[in-house]
């Protein structure tokens, strides 16, 4: 009875121990804003999003709702990470990621409110560091969003005035 005891533990071991890889840390930075309200008309506001959008893939476009939703991105995680050791030296690996923007386009008195909302997943690594599927991230990185609103404000200020409806 011992040694079947023995043998279950032996087995939980091993198969938790293959089962999940290192964890998962995050770099500290400052948070950034991912929303900006503009003083624009809401086609101008629109336009300038799918403008900063147009090197991405969207999956989903209502002008009506002001809603618009990227497909998925593939990069490399800019904040998230391993750690491990090699001959008794650390290293960090950042993880491999994949994130999707849904841009909501909110109208409101004197102003178009934006807020971009990143949905972010990670690589889930298996004991030996091997891919074995995407995980959702437990934060996103406020760096990308802010980068986005950023960008779509670029487009606002570059888009010639004849575009832009007169008062």
């Amino acid at each position: 009875m011992k040694k079947i005891s023995l043998l279950i533990a032996a087995i939980g071991f091993v198969v938790s121990a293959c089962s999940s890889g290192p964890p998962v840390k995050t770099q500290e930075y400052a948070k950034l804003s991912n929303t900006k309200d503009f003083e624009e008309e809401f086609p101008v506001v629109w336009k300038a999003t799918i403008n900063a959008l147009s090197e991405f893939k969207v999956d989903e476009k209502d002008q009506e709702k002001g809603v618009i939703v990227t497909d998925w991105v593939y990069s490399t995680s800019t904040d998230k990470y391993i750690e491990y050791q090699v001959n008794g030296f650390p290293r960090k690996r950042y993880l491999q990621t994949r994130y999707k923007y849904k841009i909501t386009l909110d109208r409101q008195i004197g102003k178009i409110h934006v807020t971009v909302l990143p949905e972010e997943e990670i690589e889930n690594l298996k004991g030996d560091g091997s891919f074995d599927n995407w995980k959702v991230a437990s934060e996103f990185d406020t760096g990308r969003a802010n980068e986005m609103v950023r960008n779509i404000e670029n487009k606002i200020l570059s888009m010639p005035d004849a575009l832009k409806p007169q008062n």
